[in-house]
């Protein structure tokens, strides 16, 4: 029987997204603007297709072998418990 270890993904950059900066998070990512004020990233390299963000989550970049360069959102208690900030 096969094993599987999950790969890891070391994010190199985190920015949680508010109100005051969604221009600056819509430049970095090359996301678009929902009705809601949510951010819409596309990522069909994920398999998951169009992901939402929305005021408080974070918008992570990372790159892996398979993906590239790429953003996923996480939401604020999930990346608390498990993102440890290294730098500024």
């Amino acid at each position: 029987m096969p094993y599987y270890i999950k790969r890891e993904v070391k994010p190199l950059e985190a920015r949680q997204l508010t109100e005051r900066n969604q221009a600056e998070i819509m430049e970095w990512i090359g996301g678009r603007r929902g009705l809601d004020g949510s951010v819409v990233l596309v990522t069909p390299e994920s398999g998951k297709g169009t992901q939402i963000a929305v005021t408080g989550d974070y918008l992570v970049k990372g790159y892996t072998e398979l993906l590239g360069w790429h953003f996923w959102p996480v939401k604020p208690d999930y990346f608390e418990l498990n993102y440890e900030k290294v730098r500024d």
